[in-house]
């Protein structure tokens, strides 16, 4: 029955297509015959309509004489996602490995994203006066041929930070470009992200080009978008509370204790706001700090599992290779 019909349809599409184009032809026919000085009169029971193969040339040839200037194609409008990236540059490393803390009145090609793991820096733009001081958890977007001044504030011995220059083909216009200045939390997986783009960029695999160009701009993705603020603000107090007390692992039963609430409306708030429980929050700030210790100060396992409260170095390899899939002496 659906089969009928669609013949039915096609039928009918192509009936209304023929008349049409058939009016077309006559009344081209009629004006050839008026300039002629003859008339165009089909006989009685002549068929008006041509054949198919006869219509299709004509009307073919109708439409090309009729034919217009072909619109001009629009250019597609640039964003990140479409644009060519290339990494130019990338570092992750201590201040206190570096003779120079101070950047002077310098002009890029390039985007330079700066994120600040520890310490506190300044960004000086010479050309309109605008003046960013950077904190621990801040990424910094420095814009091609900005002439500015980069330079830390704080004391080197315990300064750490990371960045990546990348240049995009077509250019992204600024409206597309992110934030000036974007605050992450220290146990978010961007700074997993700035340490992953360090090591692709020592590492001379097949893919390993396209791999930093992917997680870059992924980053970029992640700026453009920063995260919301939780909506709930005692799960932000509680939050705050688990970053001062993380290395005594608190559990679910300390934050009902602490807060007084019971541990099932606990669980449902951390479920609610960030998807996981109050376990697996503190498991995956514990590994994230480890990491940190580990790849930014130069500690053992031994001394990591020891800073963060773990009972032995066993429990602590247990833990960290469920957050990242390897053990911590791969790193």
């Amino acid at each position: 029955m659906a089969g009928s019909h669609f013949c039915l349809s096609v039928r009918n599409v192509d009936g209304v297509r023929y008349r049409r184009a058939g009016l077309l032809i006559r009344q081209t026919r009629r004006r050839r015959a008026f300039r002629m000085g003859g008339a165009f009169a089909p006989s009685a029971g002549q068929e008006t309509r041509p054949p198919v193969m006869a219509l299709s040339a004509e009307l073919r040839m109708a439409k090309e004489r009729r034919m217009c200037i072909p619109a001009r194609k629009m250019k597609p409008a640039v964003s990140p996602s479409t644009s060519s990236l290339r990494v130019t540059h990338v570092n992750y490393k201590s201040l206190a490995e570096l003779n120079a803390h101070c950047w002077p009145r310098r002009r890029l090609k390039e985007f330079e994203l700066i994120l600040a793991v520890r310490g506190e820096f300044e960004f000086i733009n010479h050309e309109t006066g605008e003046r960013v001081e950077q904190h621990a958890g801040d990424i910094l977007v420095i814009h091609p041929g900005e002439l500015h001044t980069y330079r830390l504030l704080s004391s080197a011995e315990h300064a750490f930070f990371s960045c990546i220059h990348c240049m995009m083909t077509p250019r992204v216009p600024l409206d597309q470009c992110p934030p000036r200045l974007t605050h992450w939390e220290t146990e978010h997986a961007m700074g997993e992200l700035f340490r992953r783009a360090d090591d692709l960029r020592r590492t001379n695999g097949l893919g390993s080009g396209k791999l930093l160009a992917g997680v870059v701009r992924l980053i970029w993705l992640y700026l453009q978008e920063p995260p919301r603020p939780p909506a709930d603000a005692r799960l932000t107090t509680m939050l705050n509370y688990l970053e001062a007390h993380l290395h005594e692992h608190p559990s679910r039963l300390d934050l009902a204790q602490r807060f007084r609430m019971t541990p099932q409306r606990i669980n449902a708030i951390f479920k609610h706001e960030l998807g996981m429980s109050p376990g697996a929050y503190v498991l995956r700030a514990l590994a994230g700090r480890a990491y940190a210790l580990m790849r930014d100060d130069q500690l053992s396992v031994k001394e990591t599992a020891h800073r963060l409260g773990f009972a032995n170095p066993f429990h602590f390899s247990r833990v960290f290779k469920k957050i990242y899939g390897h053990p911590p002496s791969e790193i």
